[in-house]
């Protein structure tokens, strides 16, 4: 299922929920939306990606390498050498769990905090072509993945427009900006003043980012919960590519990389 097709799916199915609530019963917490603050909690699943500018003058040069941990070294029992070609994003799925504090700041606007941690997994794959070491001819193809574990502390600060309520659903849209921190361990150690890692195929990221978000969704108010449910997009403004020297990297992980951005498409269910 596509991203475009599930957020259609959702949208409908608000849209049902909310006819529905329209035809029956008496309006739930009729005085919930005037009370100054609110608390709750949130739980989500996002799907985090990379925008990714590529330095084409490097990948286009004829530079080799022949050195990059796990590539075949012979194929055919002819030795090759690995050029790359592309450089493409591996979206992964990540798991939110948070804390909702909303404050009301008139009938329609609402400033909200949600503090959270995410759990997940970020990589990049590198194609490269097998070339015969000594005719340059293509041999086939090899995949290069580098990955990381990512704990992030995600704190967004969002201004959010409500509509008007209909029975026991309201709409709303929001904005504002996520601040992330990503506490997980890092890969690498210091060795003699320069940084070293065990891995190669560790993916090196700096530990801070900040993005734009932008959201809609509705609420749906219960006898004795606010249920909200909400699908937002999170852009990063900052290249997030860790760009240090690295003690046996693959040199060409970051060179070939003009910037690395940071986006995360959310689906939340919060409860107040």
């Amino acid at each position: 299922m596509t991203k475009n097709t599930l957020i259609t799916f959702l949208l409908l199915t608000f849209l049902s929920m909310s006819a529905g609530a329209q035809r029956y019963g008496v309006p739930n917490l009729r005085e919930y939306d005037y009370e100054p603050y609110h608390f709750g909690f949130l739980l989500a699943i996002n799907r985090m990606d990379f925008s990714i500018k590529q330095d084409w003058a490097s990948i286009n040069s004829s530079n080799t390498y022949n050195q990059i941990s796990g590539m075949p070294q012979q194929v055919n029992d002819i030795p090759v050498n690995g050029k790359l070609t592309s450089i493409i994003t591996s979206p992964s799925a990540l798991f939110t769990i948070g804390l909702v504090g909303s404050l009301r700041l008139s009938d329609n606007f609402d400033l909200r905090c949600t503090p959270s941690l995410s759990f997940g997994s970020t990589s990049l794959k590198y194609n490269l072509e097998l070339l015969n070491a000594t005719t340059s001819i293509n041999e086939g193809l090899y995949i290069f993945t580098k990955t990381r574990s990512t704990t992030f502390i995600e704190l967004p600060v969002m201004l959010r427009f409500s509509g008007a309520r209909i029975q026991n659903t309201r709409p709303f849209i929001e904005t504002g900006l996520k601040y992330l921190y990503d506490f997980s361990p890092d890969p690498t150690s210091l060795s003699s003043g320069t940084r070293s890692i065990d891995d190669p195929h560790k993916m090196l990221l700096k530990r801070s980012d900040l993005q734009g978000v932008m959201g809609l969704g509705f609420d749906f108010y219960f006898a004795w919960f606010k249920m909200g449910v909400d699908a937002t997009m999170s852009y990063g403004f900052n290249d997030i590519l860790d760009r240090d020297p690295v003690l046996g990297d693959v040199p060409f992980s970051t060179s070939s990389i003009t910037s690395l951005k940071s986006k995360v498409f959310q689906l939340s269910v919060t409860f107040e």
